[in-house]
């Protein structure tokens, strides 16, 4: 291909992204959960820089457990969104020690309110499994009840609509320990400072900012 193909070409593709991302202006994402949430509030620009701030709603309640949250998410996650990221849903059920088959249970219920006939039972749900914890942390060693959780997150047969994203495997080291400058936050178990967007949050967010894009295309 000569120079001159390979630059329409280039414009060709340009012109498809700009498109794409012109088609997001209407919609509308919600993020949901404990503080691993909370602490994303005033990250919509640097998170979904392809989506009006405006359009990007950010929620959490520190310190909850699965069960505590599951009333509350319905009111967290607008029910027009097109997109619900489900945030930190197993961070305080590991801590606690609590049962996995109680915390699935509670992911379903979850599922069912956001989806329930008559809310939106279209939207995309983005399931964020648990990340690694730091070697210091201030909860102890969970790694291998992390590793179950995750699993259950992977083996349970969800609803189509609903899609798992790992944040596990990118910030954890071969020992299953966080790497440090990606989980370098309160208690080594938030990925960074709380709404400042520094640290960890550049790292964890990834994942996420490239489901939600996945999922507005398919929305």
């Amino acid at each position: 291909m000569n120079r001159l193909g390979k630059i329409v070409v280039a414009i060709l593709l340009l012109a498809g992204v700009m498109s794409g991302l012109l088609g997001f202006q209407n919609k509308i994402v919600g993020y949901a959960g404990d503080s691993i949430s909370r602490y994303q509030m005033g990250f919509q620009s640097y998170e979904l820089p392809f989506l009006p701030p405006q359009n990007v709603h950010i929620f959490g309640q520190d310190g909850l457990t699965c069960r505590q949250l599951q009333p509350l998410m319905k009111y967290m996650i607008p029910a027009n969104a097109d997109v619900a990221v489900l945030l930190g849903l197993p961070t305080n059920d590991i801590s606690q020690g609590l049962s996995v088959y109680d915390h699935i249970n509670c992911v379903w219920q979850i599922i069912g309110d956001l989806t329930s006939a008559g809310r939106n039972p279209n939207v995309k749900i983005l399931l964020v499994n648990e990340h690694p914890f730091t070697q210091g942390n201030c909860v102890g060693d969970v790694r291998d009840l992390i590793d179950t959780y995750n699993q259950a997150y992977w083996n349970t047969p969800w609803p189509n609509n609903v899609t798992v994203v790992d944040t596990f495997t990118p910030n954890a080291g071969p020992d299953r320990w966080a790497i440090p400058s990606h989980i370098d936050g309160f208690c080594g178990v938030h990925p960074g400072p709380k709404m400042v967007w520094a640290g960890g949050w550049l790292y964890y967010t990834r994942a996420l900012t490239q489901a939600v894009y996945v999922a507005l295309r398919q929305s």
